[in-house]
């Protein structure tokens, strides 16, 4: 005797909320004889359909929950009888029916029996019945596949059938291709989005979440309903709701036992064995499982995994590659078997045989495979580096048991360079110790002790000696002990040279910063552009943009500003036409370029190149990367006399560099930028906070009134301007005449046009006009010559009765004149329309990818038009997608054709712009243009 309860929709716990987007593709669907919808368990597949059924409207419907009572022919034919017999909208002659169907001498004879009866019953209605079949997944019996085969293919017009399952049901492959009949909808339809997320906490279990919180929650669960349930009650129950999503682990227990009980339990064995061995890959193809299991069943074995709906997702276009949801993929690493190790082991050998070095690194180290996940973190440590990805090879160095890593030389010195700047003096001592000891190192003459055997050391026990005198370089840097540095660093450059061996571009670097950070700009010049040199022939971006960084700086300060921008426009060519244009180090360009275009009062160009610096600080850049553009951005702020943004910016500042006294230490590590109190300090003195400043110059005096050292000039130039707005007109004299000394000395321009500036400013407050005018047109025939503009600009009340002489003197009008041209130019420069701000986003190969693809061009023409592999124009065309926010290529190309329509230029190097145009009298071409020639064929002493 059938259950009433099997013959009508469940009750549920909780209130249905509208799931407006899955009745939408429901309503939609059953407009068609067939309706399946199929998802793991938890998904609501149930709770979804009722929802949908009772919002559809007036709907006529019969609800059926199959048990195994139905799994043979005679009994899902009498369920289907009953079904409709509880319908009493249905004016179904039942009796007669049922009297036909007992004469019949099988199923099918009692199928056909009902099917004339319901067709008579609807002969004239054109309204939709729609009867539901849940949990078909408890049905494996081939009879009733094929009478409800019959049933779908003999109904009547107007009975829709939906089937509800945790897995695929048999008729899946029957109807799948057949759009006219059949709709198939998964669990992508069946999940929550995050807007279901948020209704369901607010609406269901009142709770009211935080926009983020509620991100991470929904991230955690990947919308799976019962997942998203687990982790409602557990808020409600510690009346908390805003718990750290670390103490909502112990929902895991709950859901490892949901997937014991309710999926993997009830798998055949094969099905167990193939998910337990399979569940530590985080993603898997065909191809892939073909080589682990060394046959060519991958195909098969996807088959399987998808017709039980075991948790799995696409992942990436094309339907090639899988993964298993995450929840799903923590219970199946709790089944780990022995066969777990060799199977990630085949994997990673799969994916370092195709270049990706990354995944099988990591799947050695998740295998416990550590002897051979450290040969190839030694192998490819450098390039990885080099690629600037640290924080990546740190994870790796880091998962490496003490007993594997301290008896490698190798794996030791590429911890040393993962170390944080600001660590390296307290934690490299003790890993170069050791260091030494495994290389037989005389420590008291810094050299191979020639009593040991080369046979006893490490292969590449020389160029491991190198790596351990840079290290030692750059461990004691001039902000801890500069003779050190030099030492060192000279040392492992006679190494080099000697024994041709690598590491030429960074032991220039260290050396090219040792003369910077020490005030020795010419001979800074030297090694660094030695040093970015070198690294293109070594392939070693991070220095050669650290070395840019540098040399860039230097060419600003000394008042060659197109040069910098030569340098940093060749730079990133070639960072593009190797692959390394969206490394996050070109924000250190990107932010002195900000600063190299405010100094030409190009004030456009500067806001765009900030712009973008700010767009890579949101993609999760290093810390460091992301105080270079603050820095950038608050010195934007002050020069147009936004105070109050410039604070806020100083706060986000602060923020980055939980673990860096910057007042307390030299700020070296920032180029030498002025302190946060200098900086806080600038902005007192610019809106009459004068007794806060007073109690910073309090607080520096001692330190920065006689200090010489290049590192504190910067932070010097802005105390001499506090001096003077609190009143200290004699000190600020002293300490200006100080700087300028050193600045003339070294050819630092812009200090030295700094320093006349304030010493100008000095004389006028001090009545002597004579010397003010005097030392105001010395400024200002050096600076204007060199292509400065804001540095007048920004004092311009102060300065304009100085100016104003300039101008009505012969000898100076030329270059007054400049100046006001630069501000007119400015003040009339158009605003960019919303198109070109978008392409202004653009780098110089996706600018020319995107005319390309303006004019229809598919990835393949556009790899053959720029010679780029296909699958390099496929990454830019994705990387065009996602900085234009647009959906696809139609999209993308509207926005260009907008931009040309309205006159947007396309400024193609918008990363690091072309040359522009100016009246400076300083060159247009970069220092490092003539690269063609191979450096090591140069004259060796041009280096020292």
């Amino acid at each position: 005797m059938a259950n009433d309860t099997e013959f009508s929709a469940p009750s549920v716990k909780h209130a249905i909320f509208h799931r407006r987007k899955f009745t939408e593709v429901f309503k939609s669907a059953i407009s068609k004889p067939l309706t399946i919808v199929t998802a793991p368990g938890g998904y609501g597949k149930t709770t979804a359909c009722i929802s949908a059924l009772s919002n559809i409207g007036s709907l006529n419907y019969s609800w059926v929950t199959l048990t195994d009572r139905q799994n043979d022919g005679h009994h899902f034919v009498n369920c289907l009888l009953h079904a409709l017999n509880n319908n009493t909208s249905l004016e179904l002659d039942l009796g007669a029916t049922n009297l036909a169907a007992s004469e019949a001498n099988n199923a099918f004879q009692r199928l056909e029996t009902l099917l004339d009866s319901l067709a008579a019953a609807l002969l004239d209605s054109t309204s939709p019945f729609v009867i539901v079949l849940d949990d078909y997944h408890k049905i494996d019996n081939e009879d009733v596949h094929r009478i409800l085969s019959y049933w779908i293919d003999e109904s009547p017009i107007n009975i829709r059938t939906v089937l509800l399952s945790r897995t695929r049901p048999f008729l899946y492959k029957k109807y799948k291709d057949l759009s006219g009949v059949c709709t198939y909808l998964d669990q992508e339809y069946c999940k929550f989005d995050l807007e279901e997320t948020d209704q369901f906490f607010s609406e269901s279990m009142q709770l009211q979440l935080e926009p983020d919180y509620l991100k991470q929650i929904y991230a955690h669960s990947q919308g799976w309903p019962l997942g998203i349930q687990l982790i409602a009650i557990k808020l409600r129950l510690s009346k908390n709701s805003a718990m750290p999503l670390v103490d909502l682990k112990d929902i895991s227990d709950i859901t490892s036992e949901y997937f014991r009980a309710n999926v993997y339990e009830i798998l055949a064995p094969e099905t167990k064995r193939l998910i337990a061995s399979i569940g530590g890959l985080s993603e898997f193809s065909a191809e892939l499982l073909d080589y682990i299991f060394e046959d060519d069943s991958g195909t098969a074995l996807i088959a399987t995994l998808e017709d039980n709906n075991l948790f799995l997702f696409n992942s990436g276009e094309g339907h090639e590659w899988y993964r298993f949801h995450d929840l799903f993929q923590e219970f199946l690493q709790e089944q780990t078997t022995a066969i777990d190790s060799d199977v990630l082991k085949k994997a990673a050998r799969w994916y370092y045989g195709r270049g990706d070095f990354y995944t099988a690194v990591n799947y050695l180290l998740k295998g416990n495979l550590f002897q051979e996940a450290a040969d190839w973190i030694e192998a490819a440590g450098d390039a990885v580096f080099r690629r600037g990805e640290i924080q990546t090879l740190a994870n790796w160095i880091k998962a490496l048991p003490s007993n594997i890593k301290n008896k490698r030389p190798k794996i030791l010195v590429l911890e040393c360079w993962c170390i944080p700047d600001v660590e390296k003096p307290l934690i490299c001592p003790l890993i170069l110790d050791q260091i030494a000891k495994l290389l037989f190192l005389d420590r008291e003459k810094i050299n191979l002790d020639p009593k040991v055997d080369n046979k006893d050391r490490p292969k590449d026990y020389q160029q491991l000696f190198v790596d351990y005198l840079l290290v030692r370089a750059y461990v004691s840097p001039v902000r801890v002990d500069a003779p050190q540095t030099l030492k060192f660093g000279l040392l492992a450059l006679k190494e080099i040279e000697e024994n041709s061996l690598e590491g030429f571009s960074r032991c220039n670097l260290t050396l090219g910063e040792y003369y910077y950070q020490a005030g020795d700009h010419q001979r800074a010049i030297v090694h660094l552009e030695s040093a970015i040199q070198y690294s293109k022939y070594e392939n070693h971006p991070y220095v050669m943009i650290i070395s840019l960084g540098f040399l860039m700086l230097i060419y600003q300060t000394a008042g060659k500003l197109n040069a910098a921008i030569s340098a940093a426009e060749e730079i990133t060519a070639w960072l593009e036409g190797n692959g390394f244009s969206n490394l996050p180090m070109t924000n250190v360009p990107r932010s002195i370029l900000t600063d190299v275009y405010l100094e030409k009062n190009e004030l456009a160009r500067s806001e765009r190149m900030l712009k973008l610096g700010l767009e890579y600080c949101a993609l999760g850049v290093p810390a460091l990367q992301v105080v270079f553009v603050y820095i950038a951005q608050y010195r934007h702020l002050i020069s147009i006399k936004e105070y109050d943004q410039a604070r806020v910016v100083i706060e986000r500042i602060e923020m980055q560099m939980p673990r860096v006294d910057v007042e307390n230490s030299s700020p070296t590590w920032t180029f030498g930028t002025p302190s946060i109190g200098g900086l806080s300090a600038l902005i007192d003195v610019s809106t009459g906070r004068i007794a806060q400043a007073q109690i910073w110059l309090d607080s520096v005096k001692n330190k920065l009134m006689f200090n010489t050292d290049y590192v504190f000039e910067k932070e010097r130039l802005v105390f001499v301007k506090v001096l003077l707005v609190c009143g200290h007109r004699d000190d600020a004299l002293e300490v200006c005449r100080s700087i300028k000394t050193e600045a003339i000395k070294n050819d630092r321009l812009l200090h030295v046009v700094q320093c006349l500036l304030l010493e100008s400013v000095i004389a006028f407050s001090g009545a002597n006009m004579d010397l003010a005018k005097e030392l105001f047109k010395e400024a200002l025939v050096m600076g204007i010559g060199c292509g400065f503009r804001r540095v007048f600009l920004e004092a311009e009340l102060i300065l304009n009765p100085l100016i104003e002489d300039a101008q009505n003197n012969p000898e100076t009008r030329i270059y007054v004149e400049k100046l006001w041209s630069s501000k007119l130019i400015e003040s009339q420069e158009p605003k960019p329309s919303k198109e070109q701000t978008q392409l202004s986003l653009l780098t110089r190969r996706e600018s020319s990818v995107i005319v390309l693809l303006s004019d229809g061009a598919s990835n393949k023409e556009i790899a053959q038009t720029l010679n780029i592999a296909p699958d390099t124009a496929k990454q830019f065309v994705k990387s065009i997608l996602k900085k234009l926010e647009v959906r696809n290529r139609t999209e993308a190309a509207l926005v260009y054709r907008a931009a040309v329509m309205n006159d947007a230029v396309i400024d193609s190097a918008s990363v690091i712009p072309k040359t522009i145009p100016t009246t400076d009298s300083n060159a247009t071409t970069s220092p490092l243009s003539n690269t063609d020639a191979n450096p090591f064929n140069q004259e060796k002493q041009a280096i020292h």
